[in-house]
């Protein structure tokens, strides 16, 4: 190898060590490489981003509602919606026996019979004037679920009329609100009465839980309704309903 002026010899060793001078076809290995770039740089976008989850959380912190005040899910079917689905079907069976063929009727026993076997729950029925008679009962899928439906024919003031009742096996299936407007669960021991849209010269509905059974029944004759209501609730005295609570142990409850 030449001499050069950028060679040097090591004393001891005899060795010589020369700096290659920089040039186009030797670049230096320390330059940093002129398409390189240290990743420091943050996408715009990202920071943007950010940004508005951020001043959107402010936001709905300070001025959104309370925990507490924000509307839940409500669990089951409205007495509303129960009321129109129970007047369709009284509708219906007013309509049958207009148009229909003479039916036979059910003796009372007949019909206790048949009411024990869609019920898990015993049912008292009332007794009937001799001027009513039972008609039908049947198992019927309604909101809310599975009903025992009784339909019954009196007589009031001259004129035929006609009751509807609906008996459920109480599973906390049913709301109403309160004077707040929040949903709750059908109150025991409360009657609560509806008159939806009917085709049938304005049917009313009443509704009340007792005990382990929720009873709804539907007529166009508020006079009969009154009545027949006063008659299922003389046979079944109302029950209080048990429902347990559970309590902490005294040891977790401070002082």
């Amino acid at each position: 190898m030449p001499w050069s002026d950028d060679c040097t010899v090591d004393s001891e060793s005899s060795r010589y060590a020369c700096v290659v001078p920089e040039t186009d076809e030797n670049p230096s290995q320390d330059r940093p490489q002129a398409g390189r770039r240290p990743n420091t740089d943050i996408s715009a976008l990202a920071v943007t981003a950010t940004f508005a989850v951020v001043v959107f959380s402010i936001f709905l912190g300070v001025f959104g509602p309370r925990i507490g005040n924000r509307p839940g899910f409500t669990v089951g079917v409205p007495l509303g919606e129960l009321a129109v689905a129970v007047e369709s079907r009284h509708g219906e069976r007013i309509v049958n026996a207009i148009h229909a063929a003479p039916r036979s009727v059910l003796t009372a026993e007949e019909a206790q019979s048949k009411l024990k076997s869609i019920l898990t729950t015993e049912v008292v029925l009332p007794e009937l004037e001799r001027s009513a008679r039972w008609i039908s009962v049947d198992a019927v899928a309604l909101p809310g679920g599975r009903a025992a439906v009784l339909f019954a024919q009196f007589r009031v003031d001259g004129r035929t009329e006609y009751a509807t009742t609906c008996i459920f096996n109480d599973e906390d299936r049913f709301t109403v609100y309160d004077t707040f407007g929040r949903p709750i669960g059908l109150p025991d021991g409360e009657v609560f009465a509806i008159e939806p849209p009917s085709e049938f010269g304005g049917t009313t509905i009443v509704a009340w839980r007792n005990g382990a059974l929720v009873w709804v029944l539907a007529s166009g004759s508020q006079e009969l309704l009154e009545s027949f209501e006063a008659m299922i609730h003389a046979a079944n005295p109302t029950r209080a309903l048990v429902r347990e609570v559970q309590v902490p142990p005294m040891s977790s409850v401070s002082d």
